[in-house]
C-alpha cells in the first residue's frame, strides 16, 4: 500500500483468504484511498466507482493475483469507471445490471433456486466446451473403397442455370462437368492451386466477439441476431463478466419468445419493482415456477447467478423432464443427495452442459454471460429441433415444419443465427453424394446412378426427386460428387473440393442433401471429417442462405463420423437423418445382380459394388429423405 492507492503486483504471491479479510478491512478504513491497481492487468478505478467494485474484485481475484491474472476481472471492471454505487440499468430493455457491491457479499439460502455461493470457489471459470456431441464409438469400422464419379453432361458452364435434361424420371440430371474433363482430380492433387477461404461461421453484432474459434462464438451470434443479448452500450458483449440472476432471467424470457406475464397488483420480490427493465421477465419466471427466490422473500436481482442457478432454471423452463438419474453422480463435485443433482444430471444427458474438463461442474461457480448464453443456445437448438433417439443414440434430428395455407415451411437457422422459413418444396435441389448418389455407368451409356440399383430408376436419388417433382414439375437437380471430399486429410485439401465446386452452390438454391461419409475410413480421414464437415457446412450456409441443408448419413457404419456429422448440423443448423441402421441382407445385392444402363447396356455387379444398396435398400434410404422432407 503506498499513500492513497492500493497496488497488487502481477507477480504477487498467492494470498490465503485471511490476507483478502485484512485487506477488505484496510480498504473499507481508508478514506484517502483513491484508486486500487492490479500492476499487469491495466485495472484502474477511482473511488468512486471501487467501491461498488472492490468486493467482487477482492472475490473474483481470490485465488490467484500474479501475470496469469483472471479474465474474469478484466472484463468485468476495466471498462466501469465512473458509474454511481446506484444500480445502472444500460438501455431500455437491458441485458444486464451492474452488481452492488453489499449484494455480491450477502449470502443467502435460495428456496433451493440458489446454493450458498462460495466466494473461494468463483474464481478462474474455463470456458466450457460448448460442443454438442454425441460419441459413439462401440462398433468397428467397415471398410470400402468407392470409384471415381463420372457424369452426364459435359456441356454446362460456370455461368448457366442447371436445368433438367429429359423425363421427370430425374435420369438426365444435370451433373458436375468438371469430372469427366479430369479437372477435379487435377485441382484436388494440386496443393499449389489456391482453396476456398472459409468462412468465419456466424456474423457476429459484437465488437469484442469476432473470432470464430471462440469457445462461445456460435452461441452468442445466435443471442445476439435473434434479440436474446444486446450487449453493452458501448456494444460489447463482454462473454467472461459474471451474469447477474437478472439478466439471466431476462435472457431466459426473451429465449421463450418473451411470454406475457399474467397482471398482479404488486411485484412478487420486493427488490424488484414493476418499473424495472427485468420485472416482466422475472415476474413470467415466478409465475411458472422457474423462480422462487430467497428465503428473505427477495429474488436477488443484482446477485451474481451461479451455475447451479443456471441449470435449475432450465430444467424448469423444460418442464422438469423425468430422466433415469444416475446413481453415481456424472461430476464429482455435486453429490447425489445436492438439491441440483436431478438439473444438473438432466443438463448432462440433454447436451446442455459437458462440465469442466477436470470433471466437475462448478455448481456454486458465478456463471459468466458466455456461458449462460451457450447452455440457453444448447437448451433452444433441443427445443427448436425434433431429435428422434433409438438405444440412446441419435436417428434424426428435424427442424421445425408449420402447415399453412400456400404450403409447409421448414424454419432454418441461417448462417447469422436468424431464423427464416423456406418452402418444404424446393425448386432448386443440389444433391451431393458419393457411389450411393453416382456410382455405377458413364455419360456414354445414359449417366450415372446409385450402386447397386438395378437401373437408373431404382436409386434413392430418383425415388426423392420423383417425390418432389409430384409436387412441384418444374423442379431443377443437380447432382455432385463429394467423394474427394470425403477423401481430404485436412482443411486445405477440403477446402480446395469446394473452391473448384463452389460455382454450384449457388444463393437461389432451396434444398441441399448431403450424403457423405461412407468412405471416411481410416484414422487419418477420421480425424479430419470433423472439422471439414463443420466447415463446410458453415460455408453453405453462407453461400446458399435460403437452403435448407439435410445431411444423410451413413450406409457403412461410421460412429466416429455420425459423431460429426451429428456436432455440425446443430452447430449449424441443419437437419440429420440416419440410414446407418439399413444395411442388412434384404438390403444388399445378391451375387450376380444384373445392371442395366440407360443406353441399353447390362453389367454384372461383383465385388465392391455387392457392399451398396439394393433397389430395396435405395427405396428405404429414400423413404427417409422424403419423410425429412415433410413436403405436404
Amino acid at each position: 500500500m503506498m499513500g492513497n492507492r492500493i497496488v497488487i503486483h502481477e507477480d504477487s504471491e498467492k494470498l490465503k483468504s485471511g490476507d483478502w479479510s485484512r485487506i477488505r478491512k484496510i480498504v473499507r478504513g481508508i478514506d484517502r484511498l483513491q484508486e486500487i491497481v492490479f500492476t499487469g492487468t491495466e485495472v484502474c478505478m477511482n473511488k468512486k466507482s471501487m467501491w461498488r467494485q472492490i468486493v467482487p474484485i477482492l472475490t473474483v481475484l481470490t485465488l490467484v493475483v500474479s501475470t496469469a491474472c483472471p479474465v474474469q476481472a478484466v472484463d468485468s471492471t476495466a471498462e466501469i469507471s465512473s458509474e454511481s454505487p446506484e444500480q445502472v440499468i444500460i438501455d431500455e430493455e437491458a441485458d444486464l445490471i451492474f452488481e452492488n457491491a453489499a449484494d455480491a457479499e450477502e449470502v443467502l439460502i435460495d428456496d433451493p433456486n440458489s446454493i450458498i455461493e462460495n466466494a473461494s470457489e468463483t474464481e478462474i471459470v474455463p470456458a466450457e466446451d460448448p460442443a454438442m456431441i454425441i460419441n459413439d464409438t462401440s462398433d468397428a469400422e467397415s471398410s470400402v473403397v468407392e470409384v471415381p464419379d463420372l457424369i452426364a453432361d459435359n456441356s454446362l458452364k460456370d455461368n448457366q442455370e442447371t436445368q433438367p435434361v429429359g423425363g421427370s424420371d430425374g435420369s438426365g440430371t444435370v451433373e458436375d462437368p468438371t469430372v469427366l474433363a479430369g479437372e477435379e482430380a487435377a485441382y484436388y492433387d494440386d496443393p499449389n492451386k489456391v482453396g476456398v477461404q472459409w468462412t468465419k461461421g456466424p456474423f457476429s453484432p459484437f465488437p469484442d466477439i469476432q473470432d470464430a474459434r471462440d469457445a462461445y462464438y456460435q452461441a452468442i451470434c445466435w443471442a445476439g441476431n435473434n434479440g436474446i443479448a444486446k450487449g453493452y452500450s458501448d456494444g460489447t458483449f463482454r462473454s467472461g463478466a459474471n451474469c447477474t440472476r437478472g439478466a439471466a432471467m431476462m435472457f431466459l424470457w426473451r429465449t421463450m419468445g418473451k411470454p406475457a406475464p399474467k397482471y398482479v397488483r404488486k411485484s412478487p420480490f420486493p427488490d424488484v419493482p414493476m418499473t424495472h427493465a427485468f420485472y416482466k421477465a422475472i415476474l413470467w419466471a415466478y409465475q411458472n415456477g422457474i423462480t422462487k427466490g430467497y428465503a428473505d422473500g427477495t429474488f436477488g436481482i443484482n446477485k451474481n447467478c451461479t451455475r447451479g442457478h443456471a441449470m435449475m432454471f432450465l430444467w424448469r423452463v423444460a418442464g422438469k423432464p423425468d430422466i433415469k438419474v444416475p446413481t453415481v453422480s456424472p461430476f464429482k463435485d455435486i453429490s447425489v443427495s445436492h438439491p441440483y443433482y436431478e438439473a444438473v444430471c438432466w443438463g448432462s444427458s440433454a447436451g446442455v452442459t459437458k462440465g469442466f474438463s477436470d470433471g466437475t461442474f462448478g455448481t456454486s461457480l458465478f456463471c459468466t454471460r458466455g456461458q449462460i448464453m451457450t447452455f440457453l443456445y444448447r437448451h433452444y437448438l433441443n427445443n427448436f429441433y425434433t431429435v428422434t433417439k433409438q438405444n440412446g443414440k441419435i436417428v434424426n434430428i428435424s427442424s421445425p415444419v408449420v402447415k399453412k395455407k400456400n404450403g409447409s415451411y421448414a424454419t432454418i437457422l441461417t448462417e447469422d443465427r436468424t431464423t427464416i422459413s423456406v418452402p418444404t418444396v424446393p425448386g432448386k435441389t443440389l444433391f451431393i453424394g458419393n457411389s450411393l448418389l453416382q456410382g455405377l455407368g458413364s455419360a456414354e451409356k445414359g449417366g450415372r446412378f446409385g450402386m447397386c440399383a438395378t437401373d437408373s430408376r431404382h436409386d434413392y436419388y430418383y425415388y426423392v426427386t420423383s417425390a418432389i417433382l409430384k409436387k412441384n414439375p418444374t423442379a431443377v437437380f443437380t447432382k455432385l460428387s463429394g467423394t474427394a471430399f470425403e477423401g481430404s486429410t485436412d482443411l486445405d485439401t477440403a477446402g480446395r473440393w469446394y473452391a473448384a465446386k463452389r460455382y454450384l452452390f449457388k444463393e437461389d438454391l432451396d434444398l441441399i442433401i448431403i450424403q457423405l461419409g461412407d468412405n471416411v475410413n481410416d484414422n487419418e480421414k477420421q480425424a479430419a471429417f470433423g472439422n471439414n464437415i463443420r466447415h463446410l457446412l458453415a460455408q453453405i450456409k453462407a453461400d446458399c442462405p435460403k437452403a435448407r441443408v439435410i445431411c444423410v448419413g451413413t450406409w457403412y457404419y461410421r460412429p466416429t463420423v455420425i459423431s460429426d456429422y451429428i456436432r455440425a448440423c446443430k452447430e449449424n443448423g441443419c437437419d440429420f437423418v440416419s440410414i446407418q441402421n439399413l444395411l442388412s441382407t434384404q438390403t444388399l445385392p445378391p451375387a450376380g445382380t444384373i445392371v442395366t444402363y440407360n443406353d441399353g447396356t447390362t453389367q454384372i455387379a461383383e465385388g465392391g459394388s455387392l457392399i451398396h444398396p439394393n433397389n430395396y435398400g435405395m427405396e428405404l434410404i429414400a423413404k427417409r429423405i422424403v419423410a425429412q422432407l415433410k413436403l405436404g
